[in-house]
């Protein structure tokens, strides 16, 4: 599904979590694992995926990741630049 997306789009923008940050004490599951992130399922398909910062929710910070075909690092790193300076978080109060 994936390498469909990419016939169209030169990147894809997702969240990197599915909720607001968690506290400390709510990120490992008890099999020890990190249970938030999705990111592990793009990692398993060899996508890079590059997470920045982009806005506060509750006074919480708020990423997303930009997502590039497999072996295009470099093309996920330079959206991320570009998403990451859009994103409010670059932005002085």
């Amino acid at each position: 599904a994936l390498a469909e997306r990419f016939e169209r789009f030169d990147v894809l923008l997702a969240p990197t979590l599915r909720t607001l940050p968690p506290r400390p004490d709510q990120l490992w599951n008890s099999e020890g694992g990190f249970k938030y992130t999705i990111a592990k399922q793009f990692s398993l398909a060899q996508i890079p995926a590059v997470s920045v910062p982009f806005t506060e929710r509750d006074g919480l910070p708020v990423s997303a990741q930009l997502l590039a075909p497999q072996f295009e690092d470099r093309t996920a790193i330079v959206a991320a630049g570009l998403v990451e300076r859009l994103g409010e978080w670059s932005h002085e109060p």
